[in-house]
């Protein structure tokens, strides 16, 4: 069975510098907030509600994946307690397979041979949707 049979998977959004601030309605998570499969928010950024579309904002549950750089295959389960987006460096995992980020752990490495780059390596949609689990 493949990734994409199981899970919808959701690309981060883009939020310039600018946009971004220290307190604000909702959370704003990027790479450095994923580590050692948990959820580091102890350096977190905001943006504003009605900078984001509510399509855009993460569910309980949600699996989140970095997708960029030296972190790729890093992943965390999002229970913040607040509302919260991504950033373009993450991927949003969604799945009603309550074990699935079991099974994309046991992967990290078939993940991370996935990705493709010279500068910088990076993970797509389609190549992390045909991923077997």
């Amino acid at each position: 069975m493949k990734l994409k049979d199981v899970a919808q998977i959701i690309a981060g959004r883009n939020v310039p510098k600018d946009k971004l601030l220290n307190s604000g309605d909702i959370l704003y998570l990027n790479a450095k907030n994923i580590k050692d499969n948990e959820l580091n928010l102890s350096s977190v950024s905001y943006v504003m509600k009605d900078s984001v579309q509510e399509k855009d904002i993460l569910r309980p549950g949600d699996i989140l994946l970095v997708r960029i750089g030296a972190g790729i295959g890093n992943m965390a389960l999002f229970t913040a307690p607040e509302s919260a987006v991504i950033g373009s460096p993450v991927f949003c995992i969604r799945s009603d397979d309550e074990d699935l980020i079991e099974k994309l752990k046991s992967k990290k490495v078939e993940i991370k041979e996935l990705a493709k780059g010279t500068a910088l390596l990076s993970l797509t949609i389609s190549d992390l949707s045909e991923l077997e689990i």
